[in-house]
Order: structure tokens, then sequence, then C-alpha cells
């Protein structure tokens, strides 16, 4: 039975309520299981309504081992995250803290510790040493005649068969699979790693040296940083895509603003 004949909406708002339906994922939590699983299907059913193509059942967030609770006085708000953290850094630390879709425990201390380590001195501090290295040794627009600019304006998008691309030569197959799979934590791992590659590429190459005695080895190493960086920021987009903007206009740019400052 369509949904405008129960006059719960008029025909165009039914329409435009269901343009996006069925989703790809529902994503509940585990103690509506079973409203979800057998209810919900039952009313779409008898509205003539297709399924979600999948149902994820994501667990709960502990703090410090246990359920949160005013009375134990462990609750960690989303308003007290969001102000501490930002949008980007609160969506990151939760989709990292465990494997996704089980429960995590969380405490204020451990986030603050991961978000200083991953985004201010990982994600933040490599963005920021690849720029300066380029803005110091490169005239003025020619970054943006590396590779790695012209392969960073790319953009990560979803294809109708659901898999993952960003028309990127370099983008590798085990990241899309584990999005695919929603493997999140596993993407995120994934990302993150390539960031601590960097760094150790950058520490062993030595491209402030690189500037002043081999200039051609300079320009190889430094269009390797642009590149990766260009890359680190398309496979953002899903998970920080504000943050992914920024880097890809910097590197367009050239201006070195920080991402991520230190909290405590």
């Amino acid at each position: 039975m369509p949904l405008e004949s129960k006059n719960i909406f008029s025909k165009k708002e039914s329409q435009s309520r269901l343009d996006f339906w069925p989703p790809d994922v529902q994503l509940i939590g585990k103690d509506i299981l079973r409203v979800h699983a057998t209810i919900w299907p039952a009313i779409l059913t008898y509205l003539n309504v297709e399924w979600p193509k999948q149902i994820f059942v994501h667990g709960h967030i502990l703090s410090g081992g246990r359920k949160m609770s005013k009375t134990i006085g462990n609750v960690i708000g989303i308003d007290e995250m969001l102000n501490k953290f930002g949008t980007e850094a609160t969506r990151y630390l939760l989709m990292s803290a465990g494997t996704f879709g089980e429960d995590i425990d969380v405490t204020m201390e451990r986030m603050i510790e991961k978000y200083n380590a991953d985004l201010a001195n990982g994600l933040g501090n490599l963005t920021s040493r690849i720029l300066k290295l380029s803005s110091i040794s490169l005239p003025t627009g020619q970054a943006g005649n590396f590779p790695a600019y012209r392969t960073g304006r790319q953009f990560l998008t979803r294809l109708p068969d659901g898999q993952v691309s960003n028309q990127n030569p370099i983008f590798n197959e085990q990241f899309s699979k584990k999005v695919n799979k929603l493997e999140l934590d596993k993407a995120l791992g994934y990302i993150w790693k390539i960031i601590r590659d960097e760094d150790k590429f950058i520490d062993k190459n030595e491209p402030w040296k690189l500037m002043k005695t081999d200039k051609k080895k300079f320009e190889e190493v430094m269009k390797k940083l642009l590149l990766d960086l260009a890359n680190i920021a398309n496979l953002l987009v899903p998970f920080m895509p504000e943050t992914s903007e920024k880097i890809k206009k910097a590197l367009k740019e050239r201006k070195i603003k920080p991402l991520f400052q230190r909290i405590k």
C-alpha cells in the first residue's frame, strides 16, 4: 500500500522522501535489532516499500569499561566532544576507537591523547612539513604543476555498483574493500599507515638537505610527497570531508595553516 494512500505524506512529499530509499546500509544500535529486523521489514512490506539492502548493527560506547551513567559520573556527551575536538576529529575518534560495529571503550583522557598523536602530530604535522618544504623551495605556482596536485584534484566517488574509486592510478583496492565491507576502523588504519610511512620517508631522505645538495633528487622526493599527500586527502573524503578539502586547497595555494591544534 503506497504511503500517500495512508495520508502520511502528500504524493510529492512521499516521492521526495523515497528518492533516497532503499539505503545501501541502515545503521542501528544493537539494543533495537529485534524491532528493525522483524517489525520494521513487516511495516515496509505492508506499505509496499523496499527493504534496506543491508542492516548493520553497531555496539555501545562504553566509558572506562562501563556503561555511561550519570550516577557513576562517567558520561561523555556528544556536545562535550564536539566542543573539545570539533566535528571531524570527533568522527575520527569514534570510528577509530575500536572494531567498527562492536562495543568501544573511550575516556576523555585517551581521546585527547589519540587526538594529539594521530591528528595534531600525525596528519596535521605531515601536511605542514610537506607544504612548508614545497613553499620555501619552489617558485610561486610551480607546486601546482607537480603530478601530486593534478592527481589530488580527483575526488573519491561511489560508483553504481557500490565500489569506491577516486580515479587515481595509485588508489589501493584494499582500501575500497575495507570501506565497502564497513571495516571503517581498518580503512582509517590504512590511511594512517600511509601517514606514518610518509613521516619515515621524510626523515630518511632529509629533503631540506637535498634542496641544497641534490636538486634533482629533491624534486623526485617532493613529487612523491605531494602525490601521496593528495592521495591521503582523497582517501579521507568519506571520513573527514572538510579536512580533505582543506588539504586540497592548501596543495593548490600552498598556504600553511594548522589542521589540528594540540589540546590539553
